[in-house]
């Protein structure tokens, strides 16, 4: 018998293969993830207290997702003419209004107290030029007769 007519021999492995273990399919999946993700931080907004004594903990979230949560949680109304979508992070600690004046250093606001609830308009950005609202029509002028009546 020449080389090519030999008959071939295999060899199985006396092992039986079961797979990768939990832990390596585990970290592999962790890893996986975290390639994957971008490194941003955590956000959240935590609102503990009374509008005596408030404390808000928050870590990069527009201010008007803080004051919802605030509204959510407290005795909080507020309106705003304008999107509030800078991020803000901190802990905020105090009277309700003194938390706000803290939160919204940047803005030109109104704080209205009363005794159930806080109510907060926001007009703007500090520095912005202020946007005149629509004018009421003027009084009708007099004649000059009546101005001498």
């Amino acid at each position: 018998m020449g080389p090519i007519d030999r008959p071939r021999t295999v060899r199985r492995s006396r092992r039986r293969r079961r797979g990768a273990s939990p832990a390596v399919l585990l970290l592999g999946l962790l890893v996986g993830l975290g390639a994957g993700a971008p490194s941003v931080g955590h956000a959240e907004v935590k609102v503990a207290g009374s509008t005596a004594a408030a404390r808000i903990v928050v870590n990069h979230e527009p201010i008007a997702k803080v004051l919802d949560a605030v509204a959510g949680a407290l005795k909080l109304h507020y309106r705003a003419s304008f999107v509030l979508d800078e991020a803000v992070s901190g802990t905020y600690s105090g009277t309700l209004s003194e938390v706000m004046s803290s939160l919204l250093g940047g803005y030109n606001y109104i704080i209205r107290h009363d005794d159930e609830a806080v109510e907060i308009v926001v007009l703007g950005r500090r520095g912005e030029r202020p946007v005149a609202g629509p004018s009421r029509p003027a009084a009708p002028a007099k004649s000059i007769a009546a101005q001498w009546r």
